[in-house]
């Protein structure tokens, strides 16, 4: 339940479901969280054959709910969304439908049932106003196979993340052990016999020990044989998913070795988000999604099926100690910026909001849906391009020249006695730390997503002032509330989803005791068309009373604003304070 509670507080949401499920019974979450908005309405289900069954009751829940949109998670050639879809139909409702699917893989028996299958879904899809799939594997298959327009498909992560449970352990990892694991189904459609074939020739270092460890329903007893009789082999049991976090958190190298099927390839890849979440580095073969989840960067991909292969990358990892812990940190810091709950709640409120407005969701005119100008931020080349890219030439060094003086002008505003802390969030390559440092704090707390760009950061010479460098995000800041007297933050919002930087100035906020700097794309006056531009150059701008009215519910007041350059002239500074 946990992942919807972001949702929650960014639309009125309603969850229908059967009463009993796997996970565990459905049920309303705690009301402790302020601004939460989540009613549950729990029906009985009845089965009909296979994974397809109906909810009692359905009809009553969605005429209760009054939906502006009815959000399913089930392929349009299943009944479940036969039965909503059938029933917005015959009582003329007026909601639109967003289909969320995952799927990458569509079956079609030669037979009148199978041709029956395909109408089915094709005449799902008509009636669908979004489709957001989990993968771009998905994507294509809707298309070639189901003939879905373009035009309505989104790619965005199907599952939320706790990044708050699943996270790095603290304690300082056995060098004298290293632990591989593994989470799922042991059997062959999880490629069982190749990992246990490929940890069977690895080479152990000197005075190094190698185990791998197994959680899961084993569904062979052959392969549950060959387990009992391998050695350096552990089998932890079959966890349930409250006590999965704690397993990870024991090992060191997560691997998903799922092999290719004629009608099924890894759709799902819940279980190595969760590794990456926890700071470890993963191995997965190139089945479905997994490829789409793990890049160099985080781990590495093997053919599906090959023993050398996946000994080759094991034993990459198991020989080159940093390289795992490398790895693990970029894991980690990659599913705080795609699957988290926060991020992912503001990226699918951004869906909502367009398919109401009646956007194409890949419109390059239209907002943002996810967090691409993120994705393409965390590349290696950024660096050295990043000073090039933006104040090179005439209106570039104007441009850089605006921003110095209006960004000066607020620090200057703020009491230098005030300030024995502050928190620059994003730094980038750290160009602001100096100025930031002529208010002469006790310490500056530098935190950015990119690796990259913090190393860049590092090389920044500021005399006398104490720099903490993390890798962090926005959205989810670890400090506690009001304990930053000054909290910077500069050419970030404009890049989110609107819905999504309502949520970091709110995070700015709890965690500033005193003063907030931002700079946002703010519209004033007549500029209907100016925005159209600003959104068309990749940035998202917001109206000036949206902002303040944002600015106002998370507690601050504006003091003061700066106006810097840009090709169009929306960007501003912000001095904020507390109330």
């Amino acid at each position: 339940m946990d992942p919807f509670l972001p949702l929650g507080r960014q639309v009125h949401l309603t969850l229908i479901g059967p009463a009993t499920h796997p996970n565990g019974p459905l049920a309303v979450p705690g009301n402790g969280d302020r601004g939460l908005e989540v009613n549950v309405i729990a029906l009985r289900r009845l089965h009909v054959t296979g994974s397809q069954f109906a909810l009692r009751g359905l009809a009553k829940a969605l005429s209760s709910s009054r939906p502006d949109i009815v959000c399913i998670e089930y392929d349009p050639w299943q009944l479940q969304f036969l039965q909503a879809a059938a029933l917005l139909a015959v009582t003329r409702s007026t909601a639109r439908i967003v289909l969320v699917v995952k799927k990458n893989t569509f079956r079609e028996p030669r037979s009148p049932t199978g041709r029956a299958k395909r109408a089915v879904a094709k005449w799902g899809i008509g009636k669908a106003s979004a489709i957001v799939v989990a993968s771009s594997m998905t994507r294509d298959m809707y298309i070639r196979d189901l003939s879905a327009p373009d035009s309505k498909i989104v790619v965005q992560p199907h599952l939320a993340i706790d990044t708050k449970r699943f996270a790095p352990h603290s304690s300082t990892v056995n060098s004298e052990r290293i632990r591989i694991g593994f989470v799922g189904k042991i059997g062959r459609t999880k490629g069982l016999p190749e990992l246990l074939s490929a940890f069977e020739g690895i080479e152990r270092p000197a005075g190094v020990g190698v185990e791998l460890w197994l959680a899961g329903n084993f569904d062979d007893a052959e392969i549950e044989r060959r387990v009992a009789s391998t050695s350096d082999v552990i089998y932890a049991g079959a966890l349930n998913n409250n006590d999965l976090h704690q397993c990870l958190r024991q090992i060191d190298v997560f691997v998903m070795p799922a092999r290719k099927l004629p009608d099924h390839e890894e759709h799902d890849g819940r279980a190595v988000l969760e590794a990456m979440a926890s700071g470890l580095p993963c191995v997965v073969s190139d089945s479905g999604i997994l490829p789409e989840l793990v890049s160099p960067r985080e781990g590495r991909v093997f053919q599906a099926g090959s023993v050398s292969q996946l000994r080759s990358c094991l034993q990459e990892l198991v020989d080159d100690a940093p390289l795992r812990r490398e790895m693990g940190e970029r894991s980690r810091q990659r599913t705080l910026v795609t699957v988290s709950p926060d991020v992912l709640a503001a990226s699918r409120a951004a869906i909502f909001e367009k398919t109401i407005g009646g956007t194409a969701l890949n419109s390059r005119n239209s907002d943002e849906v996810g967090y691409t100008a993120r994705g393409e931020y965390l590349a290696q080349d950024v660096v050295e391009n990043y000073i090039p890219n933006r104040f090179s030439g005439r209106l570039g060094r104007y441009r850089f020249q605006r921003e110095q003086r209006a960004v000066n002008d607020l620090i200057a505003q703020v009491p230098a006695n005030d300030v024995d802390e502050i928190l620059d969030c994003p730094t980038g390559i750290g160009r602001w730390l100096p100025n930031l440092a002529t208010l002469e704090p006790r310490r500056i707390v530098a935190m950015d997503v990119s690796p990259t760009m913090l190393e860049q950061a590092r090389t920044v010479a500021l005399p006398g002032v104490a720099v903490d460098y993390r890798e962090g995000v926005a959205e989810q800041l670890p400090f506690e509330d009001r304990s930053v007297d000054l909290v910077f933050c500069h050419a970030l919002l404009k890049h989110l989803p609107e819905s999504a930087q309502e949520q970091v100035i709110k995070e700015l906020a709890r965690v500033a005791s005193k003063n907030v700097i931002v700079t946002a794309s703010v519209l004033r006056g007549p500029a209907g068309a100016l925005r159209r531009v600003r959104r068309a150059k990749g940035a998202v701008a917001v109206s000036r009373g949206s902002f303040e009215a944002t600015v106002a519910r998370s507690g601050l007041r504006v003091v003061d604003s700066r106006k810097a350059a840009t090709p169009v002239g929306v960007e501003y500074s912000y001095l904020l304070r507390k109330l």
